[in-house]
């Protein structure tokens, strides 16, 4: 046991000296909460304040996007865009208020709309519980404000 323990602090302490903190340093996550069998509870026995996701998103209006998404302490942190062409909007950090979504937002998304919208669709990560794929249509009468959601690639973030 202390040896185990003696080289998680030494792995620890060796990547805070070694990274020159221009990348954030990801992990896999070990934990499996997979017998949990409400997708939320699930997500939220992993306890991830901090995590990386990849995030895509599409609606009728524009055209798809991709965006990779930091999370730290349950906030957005940081974001990098796949190919961000939108000339409409005057800038990313216009767009990013619209259309990126953490976990958490994504299942309050879920709530808010699973009883007022004509259809939601969801289909949950076996594992961690996170919906990878969110599919919302407010209205059968409205043309172009369906939006689409995907997420994947979670891992945990130690180092920012």
């Amino acid at each position: 046991m202390k040896t185990a323990l003696f080289f998680v602090i030494f792995t620890v302490l060796f990547l805070n000296c070694s990274s020159n903190n221009s990348e954030p340093i990801l992990i896999e996550i070990e934990e499996d909460f997979s017998s949990i069998e409400n997708p939320k509870e699930r997500w939220e026995a992993y306890e991830l304040e901090d995590y990386y996701i990849e995030q895509g998103w599409s609606c009728e209006c524009i055209q798809p996007y991709g965006v990779e998404i930091y999370v730290k302490g349950g906030s957005l942190l940081n974001y990098s865009f796949e190919n961000f062409l939108d000339e409409e909007l005057q800038s990313e950090e216009e767009f990013a208020v619209t259309r990126i979504s953490t976990i958490e937002k994504a299942f309050r998304l879920i709530d808010e709309y699973q009883n007022v919208a004509d259809t939601v669709i969801v289909e949950y990560h076996p594992k961690f519980g996170y919906p990878t794929s969110l599919k919302i249509d407010k209205s059968f009468r409205i043309a172009d404000e369906e939006v689409s959601y995907t997420f994947q690639g979670l891992k945990r973030v130690i180092q920012y």
